[in-house]
């Protein structure tokens, strides 16, 4: 969860080098593949080779999770992860 799904976005964009897979805007729901000056966003999903993650506002995270109504924002992280043959790439 984070503040600002939009400059979380352009960080992760601009400094770490992912790409903008798609945002949800604020209180609709539509798909959009890039961010709209001025437009807050509640989901947006990123990827750089074959890493994705999603951000997600904190309200809309804490209400659709509660038991994390609570919790600060910090290093709170969910990873799901497909792969084949995990024991290799652990070795």
């Amino acid at each position: 969860m984070v503040n600002d799904v939009a400059e979380s976005v352009r960080f992760y964009v601009d400094k770490l080098g992912f790409t903008l897979d798609m945002v949800v805007p604020e209180h609709e729901q539509v798909i959009e593949v890039g961010l709209k000056g001025g437009k807050k966003y509640s989901y947006a999903m990123v990827h750089r080779d074959q890493v994705c993650m999603m951000f997600m506002q904190q309200d809309v995270y804490r209400k659709g999770i509660p038991v994390f109504a609570t919790m600060a924002i910090g290093a709170l992280v969910g990873f799901y992860i497909d792969m084949e043959d995990v024991e290799s790439f652990y070795n």
